[in-house]
């Protein structure tokens, strides 16, 4: 866990500073959003070959290797400072902190005990938001020019060994299954479809919300601090929510608590253009009633994720979980890459009301399954 805090807070504040430093050099919008795509794709093209990978090596010298290469290319962008450059750099580094994620959380669920599943993933997911969360703070301190903001998110990165060390010594988790019990890659998409539907619609969420909700705010009137606001109700929500549901997922079944936090975050997106509809000026009792519900939606949405990697856990062990755990991210990144397109037309179609009917369509997408099966599959 501390492995991943620590990249996760360096991460946290390179994000933006990449954005800023950006926007200062006039790039033009669809350069920046082809630019921020690198990441995403390339942790995709390598996700199928990651359960391989682990078989063959030991975790801890990779994950060592991977936080390397990831502060090392994280000190490159300040380095050259070009935005061209920064295309090769972010595809490789999402290479490495794609492999990075993955491993850990496959780590974290192949050594959590059964009975506490729930709640250790829970923990685990509560630090990786709010380190994400708090990586901003980074800015405050070293400024966003020059190579000094850069070379603190590599240090704080750099920080994220010293977990691994102490597990230097830890047997292999992953090693290869006989071929008889062998799952291939793209067969964990055909056993636990609703899983990996779950890991599209975090990776949707989380970046549709990122770029398009200080947008949003803007266009509804918020001034850019109140904008920026919104992203803080959210992250608040994933920081809070995560440990009430990782313990009803020890107490429950754990695929029920799974679709009640989808219903509850498609419920939280849809009341948001019902509040704008009731009371279209933006007095202080709406903005408060619209952090609320971004609270209430940054925490559940959060929870679809936590509780696919809680139920894989669960169902998969050994190498299965590493190939699982990697399918799981692949999704993620996949749905990184159709959100931000499909967002942009929604705003621009729907203004007022777009990017809540979206986000209440994609965490509502968990739902079809059981929906289907309850009222429109016969028995046999």
């Amino acid at each position: 866990m501390g492995c991943t805090a620590a990249a996760a807070l360096g991460l946290g504040g390179l994000l933006p500073l990449l954005s800023i430093t950006m926007e200062r050099f006039q790039i033009p919008g669809y350069l920046i959003g082809i630019n921020a795509m690198m990441p995403f794709l390339s942790a995709m093209l390598v996700m199928p070959f990651l359960p391989k990978i682990m078989a063959k090596t030991k975790t801890a010298p990779l994950l060592l290797t991977l936080i390397i290469l990831s502060s090392f290319l994280t000190l490159l962008y300040g380095v050259f400072l070009d935005f061209y450059v920064w295309f090769p750099l972010r595809f490789l580094n999402g290479i490495a902190l794609g492999m990075l994620f993955a491993i850990s959380e496959a780590w974290i669920n192949h050594f959590a005990e059964e009975k506490y599943r729930g709640r250790i993933i829970a923990i685990y997911a509560t630090i990786l938001s709010g380190c994400f969360a708090f990586g901003p703070a980074i800015l405050w301190i070293a400024g966003t020019e020059g190579i000094a903001p850069y070379a603190l998110c590599a240090i704080l990165m750099l920080i994220a060994p010293l977990p691994v060390i102490g597990a230097w010594n830890l047997p292999q988790a992953f090693a290869e299954e006989p071929e008889a019990h062998h799952v291939r890659f793209r067969q964990f998409f055909f056993i636990a479809p609703t899983l990996m539907l779950a890991g599209v619609v975090y990776g949707g969420v989380e970046i549709g919300i990122l770029t398009f909700m200080p947008i949003y705010g803007l266009r509804l009137g918020l001034s850019e601090m109140l904008s920026a606001a919104a992203l803080t109700a959210f992250s608040l929500g994933n920081i809070c929510c995560q440990i009430p549901i990782g313990y009803l997922a020890d107490k429950y079944d754990r695929m029920t608590v799974l679709f009640l936090c989808a219903a509850i975050a498609s419920l939280s997106a849809l009341a948001m253009p019902l509040l704008f509809f009731a009371a279209p000026q933006m007095t202080p009792l709406v903005i408060l009633g619209f952090a609320f519900l971004l609270f209430i939606f940054g925490g559940f949405a959060v929870g679809i994720y936590t509780l696919a990697m809680i139920i894989i856990g669960e169902r998969f062990a050994a190498a299965a979980l590493a190939g699982a755990n990697a399918a799981l991210v692949f999704c993620y990144n996949l749905g990184s890459l159709l959100t931000p397109p499909t967002a942009g037309v929604v705003m621009d179609s729907v203004p007022v009301y777009g990017l809540p009917l979206l986000l209440a369509a994609i965490t509502g997408s968990v739902l079809t399954r059981p929906l289907w099966r309850k009222f429109f599959q016969r028995p046999a």
